[in-house]
């Protein structure tokens, strides 16, 4: 199974209540769409509401990317 690298794993983890080597529910985050698990790790890294939307956007419009 594909999995996001540690310092992703670790904080959407510990988002949903676990410790942050608990690999028990790993399977539900990799079926987190990618805004959900991005969501999940800003929040656990402080940034609250609706930020990770802001920067997003952002980064899509200094690469020239779309990441939906």
């Amino acid at each position: 199974m594909k999995i996001y690298n540690n310092d992703i794993m670790e904080a959407v983890r510990q988002r949903m209540g676990l410790e942050k080597d608990d690999t028990s529910k790993d399977d539900e985050i990799m079926k987190m769409d990618k805004e959900e698990v991005f969501r999940e790790y800003c929040q656990w890294h402080g940034l609250s509401g609706a930020w990770y939307l802001d920067i997003l956007e952002v980064i899509g419009n200094i690469y020239n990317v779309s990441l939906e």
